[in-house]
Order: C-alpha cells, then sequence, then structure tokens
C-alpha cells in the first residue's frame, strides 16, 4: 500500500516555479533522497531514508518544498509575510524555538502554521511555515513529522541542499539553491 502512495505521489510532482509561473527546471533538478538534511532560509528538514523532497516554488515572500515518501507527502512552505491565520485551532507543539498550532481554514483543509522567530520578526514569533500534505494523520503521530523541523539558518555544510528565496536570488544577486557534496 505505502508503494502505491509513492508511486502516486510521484506522479504529481510538477516543475518548480517561481513568480508569475515561470519553470525553473526540473523536478529531479533539486530532489534530495533521504537521509539527508534539506535546508530552507530559515529552517531545515531531516528526511527519512526513502523520502524525497523537491522545490515546488521560489519566489519574493516564501518558497515550498514537497517531501514524498510511503506514506504520502507533507509540504513545507516558509515565508516571511504570511498573514495571520483566522482561526488557529490549537496548540500543538511547543519548543524554545517554535510553537506549532492546528488550523483548519474554510475549506476544511487541516494543516499545521509554525510561529517562530525570523529576521523580521525583532524576536517575537510570527507565523512562518505551513505545513500540510497526506502524510498528516491529525493527532499525536504528526509530532514525528513535526520533531524534523528544526528553526534556524543553518551553514550550507549542514544542509544537503539549501535552497533561498526574495528578490536577490531572483535578479541573480544570490544563488537560488547552494549544494553540499
Amino acid at each position: 500500500m505505502g508503494l502505491i502512495l509513492l508511486v502516486a505521489a510521484l506522479a504529481h510532482i510538477g516543475a518548480p516555479t517561481t513568480v508569475n509561473g515561470q519553470v525553473i527546471g526540473k523536478p529531479d533538478d533539486y530532489k534530495v533522497v533521504g537521509p539527508e538534511r534539506v535546508c530552507l532560509r530559515e529552517a531545515s528538514f531531516d528526511l527519512n531514508k526513502n523520502e524525497a523532497s523537491y522545490l515546488v516554488y521560489t519566489g519574493i515572500h516564501s518558497q515550498t518544498i514537497q517531501i514524498v515518501g510511503a506514506n504520502g507527502t507533507i509540504k513545507l512552505s516558509e515565508g516571511e509575510a504570511w498573514a495571520m491565520p483566522k482561526r488557529p485551532k490549537s496548540l500543538f507543539f511547543k519548543n524554545a524555538t517554535m510553537e506549532v498550532y492546528e488550523v483548519e481554514d474554510s475549506d476544511t483543509e487541516f494543516r499545521y502554521i509554525v510561529y517562530a522567530r525570523n529576521r523580521y520578526s525583532d524576536g517575537k514569533f510570527v507565523p512562518m511555515i505551513w505545513i500540510d500534505g497526506t502524510s498528516l494523520a491529525e493527532d499525536k503521530s504528526d509530532l514525528d513529522i513535526i520533531r524534523r523541523l528544526s528553526i534556524g539558518d543553518l551553514p550550507i555544510k549542514s544542509c544537503k541542499i539549501k535552497f533561498n528565496y526574495g528578490w536577490a536570488p531572483l535578479m541573480g544577486d544570490e544563488p537560488t539553491v547552494w549544494r553540499h557534496k
């Protein structure tokens, strides 16, 4: 059953895009197979064995990666300008660097929002990462996913791949991606 979900999820991996839907490569150009650490600009996620991550989108204010594994998908969207969710459901997890809340949107989509400090938050916790996907069980077993997320701007040597977003990479002043061999 898990293999079927993996194959089905892989079929939906599209080409990564940027602003205005511009395609910036093929899915495999930004693929990482676990066990490895994938870094976003201000967070990282540890892939398990037999999981793969793909870049979905990188733009001015956000970036999204999708993790595909035997139990489905996990989508992480990191941004610096998320609107406050209208109805955070309840606190799900908390540690020194983040607070994770359950959120059910008006269209009844379940997901988590991670509040954390970022380079623009003046030390305050702000909405930073949305987590959703078919791998979420909407119960305590999701802690296995949440605990693989870390907040902080890690050096590239700590990551197999590190993604960047904002005006600088879009204008070519900084790379969109760094790779550590």
